[in-house]
């Protein structure tokens, strides 16, 4: 509770979700200007899952939520990332590579789309080059004006790197855990049945088709970036703890 009694908590939500909500707002406003002049037949996905859809309410109502989620997570990591002398870099690669890298949706713009879906490799890039744009454009801008709001002293990492080791270990807990999810689900929820009956299944690739069939493979890539991203914040994680930074890597 004290936390949320916190003025500056509140300042800093307050910030965050303010320049969330600019940056979205232009994003969606060109992205959505370009998507129009593309043809109706190489926007299908774009089209059907209605990303980056400007001056629409319920649209805005979500990103405000999906802003104030993600300024309560980074929250307790604020002092790190913002005396950082790569903050910026941080910040950005916490926004758009974990979301693009990470998302487990196979939304156009992400991994698991371009596995499992039709989503063509035009739509694909549009959507990651619009993410891209917002999450530099909000950590620049969000970084700049805390730097106005406190006097900010920037400490460079100097912790020593074991980077070849942490990457093989992430890479494979990544790829088994993967695979022993993905195998549960697909017999608890019946895929098969779902991509014949639901409408969202609709661009979906068959699950016979050689990228499903082969997935698993294409999580080492998957796993083998998601780790460089998280390489960038790791110092933060263990706080400076040595013990803390070996039980990561």
């Amino acid at each position: 509770m004290e936390l949320f009694t916190s003025k500056k908590w509140w300042g800093y939500t307050g910030r965050f979700l303010l320049i969330h909500i600019v940056t979205y707002s232009i994003v969606a406003v060109v992205f959505s200007f370009v998507k129009d002049a593309l043809p109706t037949s190489s926007r299908i996905a774009l089209d059907f899952y209605k990303l980056y859809e400007p001056f629409n309410f319920l649209v805005l109502i979500t990103q405000i939520i999906r802003g104030i989620i993600i300024s309560f997570a980074l929250y307790p990591f604020y002092n790190s990332i913002i005396k950082s002398s790569r903050g910026v870099l941080v910040l950005f690669g916490l926004l758009w590579g974990m979301v693009v890298v990470g998302s487990l949706e196979p939304l156009p713009g992400s991994i698991e789309g371009m596995i499992y879906t039709t989503t063509t490799l035009l739509e694909h890039l549009m959507v990651m080059i619009a993410g891209a744009i917002q999450a530099l454009l909000f950590s620049w801008l969000f970084l700049c004006w805390e730097y106005k709001v406190g006097k900010i002293d920037l400490i460079r990492d100097r912790h020593e790197k074991r980077y070849k080791d942490y990457l093989t270990r992430f890479i494979l807990l990544h790829v088994i855990t993967y695979t022993l999810i993905g195998v549960l689900f697909y017999q608890l929820q019946d895929y098969k049945v779902a991509f014949e009956v639901q409408e969202y299944f609709k661009l979906f690739r068959p699950t016979d088709h050689p990228l499903v069939k082969y997935s698993v493979f294409i999580q080492i890539l998957r796993g083998g970036i998601l780790a460089v991203f998280l390489y960038l914040f790791i110092t933060f994680l263990w706080g400076g703890s040595k013990a803390g930074y070996y039980c990561l890597v």
